[in-house]
């Protein structure tokens, strides 16, 4: 019975490990880019700009550039429509994988999975917590 008892655990851990690392569901169907990812316009306009001054690119170049940059913006797009899919895919099999975990479990087995489960939740709330009280310092890149 122990033996059951420390597997069971054991597993019990192993899938909330698992389980933890899947990042959060879309926010009702919003699939933009991450906030750090996301570019204020006029900034890559001012840039795009002083590189054109500073290069003092033809008119042809100019013209080039933008044509290669919007033949790479398609084949990027088509590659992250194709992660996103993918991660879907990798949260579903993950969910799938923990219920048919716990439909092994007894009723005993699934109360203390349900603890174990809030005594992370505690603790990685107060972990975040902590994190905010005293913030990792950054450390400079040297050049």
């Amino acid at each position: 019975m122990k033996k059951k008892l420390v597997m069971s655990l054991i597993c019990s851990l192993l899938m909330a490990a698992a389980y933890a690392e899947v990042p959060p569901p879309p926010r009702d169907g919003f699939d933009g880019p991450p906030p750090k990812e996301m570019k204020r316009p006029h900034e890559d306009f001012a840039k795009k700009k002083e590189f054109e001054t500073r290069l003092q690119l033809t008119e042809e170049q100019k013209a080039s550039i933008e044509k290669n940059i919007q033949k790479n913006r398609k084949k990027l797009e088509a590659i992250r429509k194709k992660e996103m899919k993918l991660k879907k895919q990798r949260r579903d099999i993950i969910e799938k994988s923990k219920k048919d975990f716990e439909n092994l479990l007894t009723p005993a087995q699934k109360e203390e999975l349900k603890k174990i489960e809030q005594e992370r939740k505690i603790k990685k709330q107060k972990c975040h917590e902590e994190m905010k009280k005293n913030p990792p310092k950054r450390v400079e890149k040297r050049k």
